[in-house]
Formats: C-alpha cells, sequence, structure tokens
C-alpha cells in the first residue's frame, strides 16, 4: 500500500489488513527482515528488492525514504521505450543478485 493514496490505499489497507497509521507495520516489516538476515547454523539469507520504474516517472523523495529504511528497495530508472536495453538491465540486476542462477527474468523482444 506504500505510495497508493485515496480510495485505492483504502481498498489496500482494507484487503490487507493493514492500519492506516503504517509505523508499526514498517518497523515491524524491517525487524523481520533483519531477523531472516541474521546468519544461523551457518545458513545465510540473500533477499534483494528492487523496483524498475520509467526514467520519465518521478517518485516523491518521501517514498523513496520509506522504501529505502523499512523495505530495502533499490530503485532503478530504466528506459521502457528502449524495451530490449530495458529487459537487458533487469536480467543483469536478477543475474547479478542470484549469482548466475537466474539469468534471465524478463525476456526482450
Amino acid at each position: 500500500a506504500e505510495g497508493s493514496r485515496n480510495n485505492t490505499a483504502r481498498q489496500l489497507e482494507n484487503a490487507l489488513r493493514i492500519p492506516q497509521d503504517k509505523t508499526a507495520l514498517r518497523k515491524n516489516f524491517q525487524n523481520f527482515t533483519n531477523t531472516l538476515l541474521t546468519k544461523t547454523n551457518g545458513a545465510t539469507l540473500d533477499i534483494d528488492t528492487a523496483m524498475f520504474t520509467n526514467e520519465n516517472f518521478p517518485l516523491k523523495n518521501n517514498f523513496r525514504a520509506i522504501i529505502d529504511q523499512y523495505y530495502k528497495v533499490a530503485v532503478n530508472q530504466l528506459d521502457f521505450k528502449n524495451s530490449a536495453l530495458a529487459a537487458s538491465s533487469i536480467n543483469k540486476h536478477v543475474a547479478l543478485v542470484t549469482r548466475d542462477r537466474i539469468k534471465q527474468l524478463v525476456i526482450p523482444p
């Protein structure tokens, strides 16, 4: 529901049972993620969260700050008019964070 407003925000909050005051939810998500990332018995979990947006689509600074601080989302702005380059950029990112286990998530045109 982050980034949504008005009726869309209310619908998402209702469907997902998200309180209107998202402070506790954000902190709980942050704590949960930190717990997942804590190395236990020699096991390590890697998490990557990325958002790919059109380079001409402005994101509000407040939204960027929230998704960075609480959700660790990396924002990547791409030129989707050049769909082949956009697909390549997404696939390179996915290959990097999966250590080449997934090389193609998006099929270029």
